[in-house]
């Protein structure tokens, strides 16, 4: 057999194009935590909302108004589990 068929330690294919890895990692880790601060952004403009829904912080036409509670506590659930799935490995 020939020595320009065998794969010799540190040899990689075209396809093994290992020199992206570090911009890929970085791309993955800037997403992660944009989506990350956009997920507690969101949390915390529904808690705002859901708490002028049950009455608790007054000043807005949606004080006391059962809807707005309801609208606040999705957007909590929503983002919950946005930043939830965006922290997975």
């Amino acid at each position: 057999m020939s020595k320009s068929f065998i794969l010799q330690p540190g040899w990689h294919t075209p396809k093994d194009n290992h020199n992206n890895k570090p911009a890929r990692l970085k791309e993955t880790i800037e997403m992660k935590t944009t989506i990350t601060v956009i997920s507690i952004l969101v949390f915390l403009s529904g808690l705002t909302v859901f708490l002028q829904g049950i009455n608790i912080l007054p000043g807005s036409y949606m004080t006391g108004d059962p809807k707005w509670a309801v609208i606040g506590g999705i957007a909590m659930v929503i983002s919950a589990g946005v930043y939830w799935f965006s922290q997975r490995k």
